[in-house]
């Protein structure tokens, strides 16, 4: 259907989607865990339609529009904490609780690569291309690294630490946002 025609309607406990030229109910999107179903912002679809996303208590959630199902990678992973969408799908980074992340496709569910030269990762990004990876460790170390390859191509420090934070590029590539403790730091 046309996204000009979609309407979406959060509720407290799922969200629904409608196709308004029909003036009919297209989907119902159910959470991973109906305790603590709370928005952190607006629901968003990719370009095609395909994908609506959320983001959920801090981490992203994605939902395939078609079938109602939660996007989830091979190994049953529902939550990730970056997405890029370009012309053959989109692309999801997920950060592990043993530091490494996965690169994933989210048509296919499949990991294309996991990386494990990270430590204590509280933040991921991708550039404005796709092509490349970024994460913020706690101790304040950025380092973007070429998805393709897996090798690193910049690292810097930060002379502060973060326990929490938000990354993101802007459209210039060479500067990066960091989102902490109520600042923003370029």
């Amino acid at each position: 259907s046309d996204p000009a025609f979609i309407y979406y309607s959060p509720n407290v406990n799922v969200t629904t989607i409608w196709d308004l030229e029909k003036g009919q109910l297209e989907q119902v999107l159910y959470p991973y865990n109906y305790e603590g179903w709370v928005y952190d912002q607006q629901l968003f679809f990719s370009p095609d339609g395909r994908y609506a996303m959320a983001k959920v208590e801090g981490n992203w959630t994605a939902w395939d529009t078609r079938s109602g199902n939660l996007v989830q990678n091979k190994k049953g992973h529902l939550i990730f904490h970056a997405v890029h969408f370009d012309d053959n799908g989109g692309h999801a980074l997920s950060m592990l609780p043993d530091g490494k992340i996965n690169y994933w496709n989210l048509q296919t569910g499949g990991i294309e690569q996991t990386n494990d030269r990270f430590r204590k990762t509280i933040a991921t990004a991708f550039n404005p291309s796709g092509e490349k990876g970024l994460a913020l460790g706690e101790n304040g170390k950025l380092t973007e690294w070429d998805l393709q390859t897996g090798e690193i191509t910049r690292q810097i420090f930060i002379s502060k630490t973060f326990e929490v934070a938000e990354i993101q590029y802007t459209p210039v590539e060479d500067i990066v946002i960091i989102r902490s403790d109520g600042q923003v730091i370029l």
